[in-house]
């Protein structure tokens, strides 16, 4: 997008803003039938705006992004646009949000396609597509921190379009957005189903729907519901000895699956896949509940009851990094106790074949190690009394990826194991961490902590908590987009660099997932707004020859935290050829070439942070109402903010006749942009002057002053009012 384009955009999305402002956009009240299986039935209308569909989509060819504000990460978003400059009519899909959420992959089927339709905006033009009405087939693939997505136009307000999903990761939900009254916000409508085709009416409605009433469509009842799992599965149940949970064969629409272990009537886990893994943390008889519940709020449930035996012994297992490569060491730490006292007490760890073990620590056992089967054997060869506890320590060493089974990465390697005694007699799995990932890149988090701040080596034995130096080092990588060891050669992306501080700020290991909000991510975590300090009054900016440094003006910008407010991100968008210079940025950090700026921080709720940067403007380029956009982020919502506040500076190669002698020096005859807005004697006088030799005033572009304007000049002087244009 040149910046041209980009500043008709931006025009475009102001004037709809004050169009708003004075009176309500005409409604088409144009409705849109959408059916999914027999168990989704919703009306939706369109997104109206007084520009058209492509300048609404504000795709930028610069970073490869939609800039709607209504994008969500790792969310598909299918909407019907109306130009209500034009009234043509548009089918919008967008994949995740601008600079959040993974990448990810999504594949759509149509059928139905009207003719004279046509593809007007294509988000990446690479990814592959066909379009011949009345079929068309679309992929998209985007990176971390980007999205995807398409604009149909031209579409009749009649007909019927099916289209078929295909979602690979980076993708968990997918959306309808519908605009339902002139003055209502646009909402979103979840689709049931992520794999299961959805069939579009343009022009139809459901039977007695009235928007304007408050209405919803009718839900069409689905089938049977019911809660099942095998309570004769599990075999003998050990304390903390983790099981597994199979509500697979319960029958229901978008089911969603709770479980109470303990039976007290609340249920601890809710998930909407139907197999979980869970330990009881003691011995004892539990009643086992699953509560089934389908799309329409029906529930289903089915109780067990299971005892649980004590272990005798316990062996738990941590693992160092959830990541390894190819030739790399890594650590693995058993802590082991005795529940009950116990002779010829042996562990045994299988590792993957071609993985090489070497012992850090034993602890008073014998250490074994059978290259052929892979088997790691300690033995300890004296009675372990009840209570006491031992810890073995060992290295693992892995193979070339030549050497790799299977070779293809990234693949996952199990190590198992299992404690045993000869007397009394036991034999029970080891606990804990089993798996690690094998990659050809490790991850940003994984790198940084096992980094050296200072080296820079990476060591995957250490710690997996991100300590404050290696926060730092990853806030430097950032910052120079220098290509990151272990990355392969990539450097770290402004979503990557939220996760790592993130774990650093809640001192979270890198192998446990960060948490997601537990409050209404649509409602705003943070408050951005825009204060501008021009040189001169009314946002103006002076460009001229005359007066040097009159180019610069400088930009506060107040974050509100809301909410407890973690790894904010700040984006400003400028013109071509503007510089911008941080002055104090209280603890944020600042990016040159993306004009990103982040708080590796937690900003309290209710408390706010103040940054302030400095623009300098070209001397040679355009004139006239130029404008500011900018927009926050943060994991706790679900879409991107615009910034608040001012959003235009004026500028200006000719300033007024009044403001050029309340800045020109009386001596020089030159503008000092320095003084202030008050007109002096000295430069009343020099006003004077001016009039009688009818010589042109300098920084005015050649004009000379006339008598009205001397008047107004000398009340200036004599009332001390600032001059204000």
């Amino acid at each position: 997008m040149t910046g041209t384009q980009w500043l008709r955009s931006l025009i475009a999305g102001l004037l709809f803003v004050l169009v708003g402002v004075s009176h309500a956009w005409a409604q088409s009240g144009l409705p849109v039938l959408v059916n999914q299986g027999t168990d989704f039935q919703w009306t939706i209308f369109p997104v109206e705006r007084p520009s058209s569909a492509e300048q609404f989509y504000n795709y930028s060819a610069i970073d490869y992004q939609s800039r709607t504000f209504l994008e969500v990460p790792r969310q598909s978003s299918l909407f019907f646009y109306r130009d209500l400059t034009t009234q043509k009519l548009a089918l919008v899909i967008i994949h995740n949000a601008p600079n959040t959420g993974p990448g990810g992959q999504a594949s759509l089927d149509f059928q139905g396609i009207p003719s004279g339709a046509q593809v007007t905006l294509k988000d990446d033009p690479n990814d592959a597509y066909s379009f011949n009405p009345p079929t068309a087939h679309f992929d998209w693939t985007w990176t971390t921190g980007h999205t995807d997505g398409v604009v149909i136009n031209d579409l009749p307000d009649s007909g019927t379009i099916t289209i078929t999903p295909s979602f690979g990761p980076g993708i968990s939900r997918w959306y309808l957005l519908t605009q339902k009254t002139s003055t209502s916000p646009v909402e979103r409508v979840p689709l049931v189903s992520m794999g299961t085709p959805i069939i579009i009416q343009i022009g139809k409605t459901a039977e007695n729907y009235s928007p304007l009433k408050g209405g919803q469509p009718p839900i069409v009842t689905p089938g049977a519901i019911t809660a099942e799992f095998d309570c004769n599965s599990f075999g003998t149940l050990y304390a903390l000895v983790p099981s597994r949970f199979d509500a697979s064969h319960s029958q229901a629409t978008t089911p969603k699956f709770q479980w109470d272990f303990d039976g007290d009537g609340k249920y601890d886990i809710s998930s909407d896949s139907p197999i979980i893994i869970y330990a009881f943390p003691h011995s004892g008889s539990y009643n086992v509940a699953l509560l089934v519940t389908d799309a329409t709020g029906r529930t289903s449930t089915k109780t067990c009851a299971l005892d649980v035996l004590e272990n005798q012994s316990t062996a738990v297992r941590s693992i160092s990094t959830p990541e390894v490569k190819p030739d790399s060491i890594f650590r693995v730490t058993l802590d082991i106790k005795v529940q009950v006292a116990s002779n010829g007490l042996g562990v045994e760890e299988s590792l993957p074949k071609g993985w090489t073990p070497e012992p850090v620590m034993n602890d008073g056992g014998v250490f074994k190690y059978n290259p052929d089967s892979g088997q790691t054997q300690w033995v300890f060869p004296t009675l372990l009394k009840t209570g006491e506890t031992r810890r073995i320590i060992y290295d693992v060493r892995v193979p070339s990826a030549d050497k790799l089974q299977p070779p293809s990465l990234p693949a996952t390697f199990m190590i198992t194991g299992h404690i045993e005694s000869v007397s009394p007699a036991y034999d029970l799995p080891t606990l804990g961490e089993d798996h690690v990932q094998a990659v050809t890149c490790l991850s940003m988090p994984v790198i940084f902590s096992h980094m050296d701040p200072v080296t820079d080596e990476v060591d995957l034995r250490g710690s997996e908590i991100i300590s404050q130096e290696q926060a730092a080092r990853a806030i430097a990588f950032w910052q120079s987009e220098e290509p990151v060891p272990c990355a392969c050669n990539n450097s770290i992306t402004t979503p990557e660099l939220d996760h790592v501080i993130r774990h650093y700020l809640l001192k979270l290991p890198v192998d446990q997932a960060l948490p997601e909000p537990t409050s209404d991510q649509s409602a705003q975590a943070e408050s951005v707004t825009r204060t501008i300090i021009t040189p001169l009054p009314g946002m103006q900016v002076y460009v001229g020859s005359e007066a040097e440094g009159g180019n610069v003006f400088q930009v506060e910008l107040k974050v509100t935290a809301l909410k407890d407010l973690t790894g904010l991100i700040v984006t400003e968008k400028f013109y071509e050829g503007w510089k911008v210079q941080p002055l104090s940025l209280n603890g944020a950090v600042y990016k040159m070439k993306t004009r990103e700026i982040y708080f590796p921080m937690l900003i309290p709720a209710g408390k706010s942070q103040k940054i302030v940067y400095q623009v300098t403007v070209p001397t040679d380029g355009p004139t006239g109402a130029m404008f500011l956009m900018g927009s926050s982020d943060s994991w706790l919502t679900t879409y991107v903010s615009p910034i608040k506040g001012d959003n235009q500076v004026i500028l200006t190669q000719c300033l007024s006749l009044p403001l050029a002698f309340a800045k020109i020096d009386t001596e020089t005859r030159k503008i000092n942009l320095k003084l202030d807005n008050l007109i002096n004697r000295e430069q009343e006088s020099l006003a004077f002057q001016y009039w009688l030799e009818d010589d042109p005033v300098p920084g005015t572009c050649g004009q000379k002053l006339d008598l009205e304007t001397l008047k107004h000049i000398t009340a200036y002087l004599v009332t001390q009012k600032p001059v204000e244009k």
